[in-house]
C-alpha cells in the first residue's frame, strides 16, 4: 500500500450544511469534514471531500435507528506520492486524458 505523503483538496464554502457547524470553546467554528478514497474517479481525482455528521448528530440517528442524514459533497482531492513528491500521473485529467508526469519539486522545506 503506497501512502501518500500529502493530499491536497479543496471545498466548496457555499455546500457547507450551517446546521452541522460546531461552535467550541471562545466561540471558535468547526466543520467535520470526510475524505472518502474515489480511486476510480472519471474527473481523475484521488478522493472525494463531505461534510461529516458530528458525533452528537450521529449517536442520535445511532440510538434512533433512524435514517442518517445526506451531507453535501464539497470538493475532490489528490494523493502526492511519497518518494517522489509529485501527483499521481496515472489519473485522468479532467478531460479524460492521462495527466502528464510530474517533475519532482527540489524545493522541500526540510
Amino acid at each position: 500500500m503506497n501512502i501518500p505523503a500529502n493530499i491536497t483538496f479543496s471545498i466548496d464554502l457555499n455546500k457547507i450544511d450551517e446546521q452541522y457547524i460546531i461552535t467550541g470553546k471562545n466561540g471558535a467554528r468547526y466543520v467535520d469534514l470526510k475524505l472518502v478514497n474515489t480511486p476510480d474517479n472519471q474527473y481523475g481525482s484521488d478522493y472525494m471531500v463531505s461534510q461529516a455528521l458530528p458525533k452528537s448528530v450521529r449517536e442520535e440517528v445511532k440510538a434512533s435507528g433512524g435514517e442518517w442524514p445526506k451531507t453535501p459533497i464539497l470538493g475532490n482531492g489528490n494523493a502526492w506520492q511519497c518518494a517522489a513528491g509529485t501527483l499521481n500521473s496515472n489519473k485522468p485529467n479532467r478531460n479524460g486524458e492521462a495527466a502528464p508526469a510530474a517533475e519532482p519539486s527540489t524545493d522541500m522545506p526540510f
